[in-house]
């Protein structure tokens, strides 16, 4: 398993002779589009390499500011996709620093605003409450069930078939993954359950289903239906997860139960809310040495089993922080 620590990760990089950052990054470029659901549509924040400089940017409500090229020509090529589907009552950009530093990487990210009832952050602005009103309206209103929240996974379907037939930003159709945060990672895991003549390469589940594994006791997914998956997985929780939770992370059992290869990884001293930017959860977001730690070990991974241009040193240093004990 690998833990995300600033100190066993410098050392284990040390005995590999690779360092974060020491590959060639791209600048990124950011846009929006409205995606066809139905009889509705959601937007879309799109990021992608291009080789126009950034600028500073403000995302959606003010809350949220980059460094990105907004509206840039997309570099020329195609690249691969990953789709990130956010977390119940979150938004598209509310994890740009995991979302950009991977299109930087030489990733197209898509992150769709979903459909939920709760929204503390929205591409467009326009939020409908915060992380208080969204956990009161699963616990009172709508807990978690699959009829209620499928509204979801059609939208991650939807966003990637808009995505894969884009003649403008384009999409090496080879090369597509699945990321999502909490709910997110229910959302794109039963899209990569459901529909198996899907081509997606690996899947990456953040937190996914903690929440609902904590104060409900209850699993998104049960042991028999990840014998289904036919993907590499990586799953992700924070340690503080693991230390507040007596049953243990609901990310063990999931990676237990995956057809290899799959992977694990802790993120000490990380809540829930880990991944999340700062500035829109300034009390839970991730630290900026936690968020580079979680887009290096997702990079790495995607390069492992998406991309295949993993170095050797890179593959030895994810050989190597797997092996890391508890």
């Amino acid at each position: 398993m690998r833990q995300l620590a600033v100190s066993a990760f410098a050392v284990l990089l040390l005995l590999t002779g690779f360092a974060p950052g020491a590959e060639e990054t791209n600048n990124v470029g950011y846009r929006i589009v409205d995606v066809k659901v139905g009889d509705h549509s959601i937007p879309v924040a799109v990021w992608y390499p291009t080789v126009a400089a950034p600028k500073t940017y403000v995302y959606g409500s003010g809350r949220t500011v980059g460094q990105i090229a907004y509206n840039a020509t997309p570099k020329p090529g195609s690249w691969p996709l990953l789709l990130f589907s956010h977390g119940y009552s979150g938004g598209g950009i509310g994890q740009t620093g995991i979302t950009v530093g991977l299109a930087a990487r030489g990733w197209i990210v898509a992150a769709p605003d979903h459909s939920d009832a709760v929204m503390s952050v929205r591409i467009r602005g326009g939020e409908t409450g915060d992380l208080n009103a969204a956990l009161a309206y699963l616990r009172d209103k709508k807990p978690f069930n699959r009829a209620d929240y499928a509204y979801r996974p059609r939208e991650v379907r939807a966003t990637l078939d808009a995505m894969l037939t884009s003649t403008d930003i384009l999409v090496d159709k080879t090369r597509v993954a699945l990321a999502g945060h909490s709910m997110g990672g229910w959302s794109v895991m039963t899209v990569a359950l459901e529909d198996q003549e899907l081509d997606v390469k690996a899947v990456i589940l953040y937190s996914m289903g903690e929440l609902n594994w904590w104060l409900a006791g209850k699993r998104y997914f049960e042991a028999e239906e990840f014998i289904r998956l036919k993907m590499p997985t990586i799953y992700f929780y924070g340690g503080e997860e693991k230390r507040i939770n007596p049953r243990g992370p609901y990310a063990i059992f999931c990676q237990e139960h995956s057809p290899k290869p799959s992977e694990l990884v802790e993120v000490l001293k990380g809540n829930h809310f880990v991944y999340n930017d700062r500035d829109i959860a300034p009390r839970s977001g991730g630290r900026p040495e936690q968020i580079r730690q979680i887009v290096e070990a997702s990079a790495s991974f995607l390069k492992k089993y998406v991309t295949g241009t993993s170095t050797i040193a890179e593959k030895e240093m994810v050989n190597a922080v797997s092996d890391q004990g508890d």
